[in-house]
């Protein structure tokens, strides 16, 4: 590795978001699974026509089983305005089965408190070392987003809850009539249970914004991407992001990034610092090329020059 005195320590790695998903499974007699892993090899005749002759019906959609999407907005108990993402699938989860079962699913996203961190092991492979969910506030709202749907679903005829709030006791993995924040509770938030709380939707680690890392911030890249510290080196991904939106990241990434390539492509070339001129140190913004046949020398921590 090169020498100490040329580090540039930021926060990498701290920041780490991800929606925080919890799934509830309700059941009503109108419910119909579609049999889509069946649907690859043997298709229902009428909807592989439908599809091949009119790009129509089931086999035509962007993703199996999506159904209905919602959004709501709850102020938690400590004044923070949380949004949330629902979407729901025409299948069972959790124990409960396929047939007349449905599973939703709540991200949290916008105004969530909780934050993660990952690391690098000495193999190379990076792991979640602290998981980005538990903060207490963002859990009791969460409690009431789900309070909120069970509460308007449960108006519906007919309609029970195999998996989550207020539950009928058919499904072992889940006691009868717990309310939400029972039910919340209940969910372990464990390393051993992650794969059923992710979203799978990680970002953050390289956080972009105005307070340096170098100098006691929290950001790892400036306005620009480039990453504080250097001359040319720039990040533009997922992790830039300061924190999670309410729905999927994915688009959120594309425009980010297409923004980025105008303000990269926008900067002033790079120009050579002379002879004796600082190029370096803890508060120092400048070029740190050196004009030939000079390089930059490491004096101290907070001053670096050409010589």
């Amino acid at each position: 590795m090169i020498n100490s005195t040329q580090w540039i320590n930021l926060p990498v790695g701290y920041n780490l978001d991800d929606h925080l998903n919890t799934d509830t499974v309700i059941s009503h007699p109108n419910i119909t699974y579609y049999d889509w892993p069946a649907a690859w090899n043997t298709p229902i005749a009428a909807d592989a026509a439908a599809y091949l002759t009119k790009r129509a019906g089931p086999l035509s959609q962007a993703a199996p089983n999506i159904g209905p999407m919602m959004w709501e907005e709850v102020k938690g108990p400590d004044g923070i305005v949380r949004q949330f993402q629902w979407t729901s699938r025409v299948e069972g989860s959790n124990g409960a089965g396929n047939g007349n079962n449905m599973t939703l699913s709540l991200y949290l996203g916008r105004g969530q408190i909780s934050r993660g961190r990952t690391v690098i092991q000495k193999g190379l492979n990076m792991v979640v070392d602290t998981l980005p969910y538990g903060d207490k506030n963002d859990l009791a709202t969460v409690a009431i987003a789900i309070d909120h749907m069970a509460k308007s679903l449960l108006t519906v005829p007919g309609l029970t809850y195999k998996y989550g709030p207020y539950a009928d006791g058919t499904d072992p993995n889940c006691a009868a009539n717990l309310t939400a924040t029972e039910f919340l509770a209940s969910v372990p938030l464990t390393y051993s249970n992650i794969g059923a709380r992710r979203a799978n939707h990680w970002l953050g680690t390289a956080k972009m914004g105005t307070d340096s890392g170098l100098t006691g911030g929290t950001s790892v890249v400036d306005t620009n991407t480039k990453i504080y510290g250097t001359d040319n080196i720039f990040v533009v991904d997922a992790s830039i992001f300061p924190g999670m939106p309410s729905t999927n990241p994915s688009s959120y990434i594309v425009t980010a990034a297409e923004k980025a390539a105008d303000k990269i492509q926008a900067l002033a070339n790079n120009v050579g610092v002379a002879r004796y001129g600082q190029c370096g140190g803890l508060y120092y913004a400048g070029s740190q090329a050196c004009t030939a046949p000079y390089a930059c020398t490491y004096g101290n921590s907070f001053y670096s020059q050409c010589l």
